[in-house]
C-alpha cells in the first residue's frame, strides 16, 4: 500500500496481521520504487546520477527508466505508463507502447544495446504461452551457450512476436557469425537491408527474422511490422 505521512511526504507501506509498517522512504526525493522491476529501475537512475529535476525533467527521466526496465526486464513489457499521482487524484501523464517509446528516446537507451539483438517469431507459427516462452529461452541457452543471457517479448504483433535478446557481450560479432551462417537466405522484403533471416534448427529451418537493435530498426518494426 501506498500514502503520504501527516508531513506530505510519500511512503510504501507494508500492511499484514501484525499491523502497518513502514518499509520505504527515499532519502533523495519525495518518491518511491516497488514491483517487479524495482531493480532495473534503481539500476538506472544509479547509472544515470539523476539529481534534482523540474517536473518535465522529471517526466522525461521517469519514462527513460520504465523504458530501460521493459527492455531489460522479462516482467515488464507492452506499454509504458507514466501517472502523476496527487492525494485526491491520478493522472495519466505519458503513454506509449514500449517501441514508440523506444524511438522517441533512442539516444538515451541506445549504449544499452550494444549487447541485444531483436528476434522476430512469426505469431501465428509460435504463439505466445508460457510453454513456448519457456522452450525459447532454452533454444537460446542451446544456440549460446557461453553467451546468452535472456529474452524479453517487447510486443505480440499481427504479424510477428518481438523479442530483445540480451547477451553477456557485445553483438558485433554474434551478428556477423550468425549473417554469414545464413546468407543463402534472402532479406526479408518487409525490412530490406535492415534484417537477416536465420534458421534455427530447433524449429526446423522456419524463418526467423533477426536485426541489430538500430533505430531504423526499431521505426521499422513500429511502421511496417504493424507492432
Amino acid at each position: 500500500m501506498v500514502g503520504w505521512d501527516a508531513s506530505g511526504c510519500p511512503y510504501v507501506y507494508d500492511v499484514n496481521h501484525h499491523g502497518v509498517q513502514c518499509k520505504t522512504k527515499s532519502k533523495r526525493c519525495d518518491g518511491f520504487v516497488n514491483g517487479s522491476s524495482r531493480y532495473k529501475v534503481y539500476e538506472y537512475f544509479n547509472d544515470c546520477n539523476i539529481e534534482d529535476q523540474n517536473s518535465n525533467e522529471l517526466l522525461v527521466s521517469v519514462t527513460r527508466t520504465l523504458l530501460y526496465a521493459s527492455l531489460f526486464d522479462r516482467k515488464s513489457g507492452g506499454d509504458i505508463c507514466v501517472f502523476k499521482v496527487n492525494k485526491k487524484e491520478v493522472i495519466l501523464a505519458y503513454q506509449r507502447p514500449v517501441l514508440e517509446a523506444l524511438c522517441a528516446h533512442y539516444d538515451a537507451l541506445a549504449s544499452y544495446l550494444r549487447k541485444s539483438l531483436f528476434f522476430l517469431f512469426h505469431t501465428e507459427r509460435y504463439q505466445y504461452t508460457h510453454e513456448h516462452d519457456v522452450y525459447v529461452d532454452k533454444i537460446f541457452g542451446e544456440i549460446f551457450p557461453e553467451d546468452y543471457v535472456e529474452n524479453v517479448v517487447l510486443k505480440k504483433g499481427k504479424e510477428y512476436t518481438v523479442r530483445l535478446v540480451h547477451f553477456n557481450k557485445p553483438v558485433d560479432e554474434l551478428y556477423e557469425q550468425l549473417r554469414i551462417e545464413n546468407l543463402e537466405r534472402d532479406v526479408s522484403p518487409h525490412l530490406e537491408a535492415q534484417m537477416e533471416q536465420v534458421g534455427l534448427k530447433q524449429y526446423k529451418k522456419d524463418t526467423i527474422l533477426f536485426g541489430m537493435p538500430t533505430q531504423m530498426l526499431v521505426a521499422g518494426l513500429i511502421s511496417v511490422l504493424r507492432v
